[in-house]
């Protein structure tokens, strides 16, 4: 019969254990995670909405293949005397659905970036106090949405913004 000393065995259960814990520490601060994207096909304009391809010296690398690419959004305003639409609440839907992918807020140079999966979106923004200078834009629970579809690379979603008292003036 053969007996164990528990005290010989413990140390090298615990080094063990500590050895683990380092490598998924370590797996998780240099991104070592997988993700399967849903296919979709190349990206494409919607009337409201004018996809464009980022400026040359862009920070915008496109994802890598079969990972979909980043979504820039871009809010064009009229100058409104001091009211801005940074700040505004961003919704990335899926399309069809109310499931939200991606949300956040617009940056002070009113755009806001997210790496998404290829597929068909809807791309929404709130901005209080502003209504669409855009024929093909609707409005989806009070965001001003246009549809969006997410290839291999980098989209761009540039929405054109007017205060709602000019429009009433007008």
């Amino acid at each position: 019969m053969v007996t164990l000393d528990r005290r010989k065995l413990a140390a090298p259960v615990a080094a063990q254990a500590v050895a683990f814990a380092v490598v998924l520490v370590i797996g998780i601060f240099t991104g070592h995670t997988t993700k399967t994207p849903a296919p979709g096909p190349t990206h494409s304009a919607s009337p409201g909405a004018r996809p464009s391809s980022p400026a040359a010296g862009s920070s915008s690398p496109a994802a890598a293949p079969g990972q979909g690419a980043k979504l820039t959004v871009t809010v064009a305003e009229d100058t409104a005397g001091g009211l801005t639409v940074a700040g505004s609440q961003v919704r990335v839907l899926r399309d069809g659905t109310s499931v939200v992918i991606a949300s956040g807020a617009l940056n002070p140079a009113r755009q806001f970036a997210t790496n998404l999966p290829a597929g068909e979106y809807e791309v929404c923004v709130n901005p209080v106090g502003w209504i669409s200078a855009v024929p093909g834009t609707h409005l989806i629970h009070g965001f001003i949405c246009s549809p969006a579809t997410v290839g291999s690379g980098p989209q761009s979603v540039t929405f054109h913004v007017v205060p709602k008292t000019t429009q009433a003036a007008a």
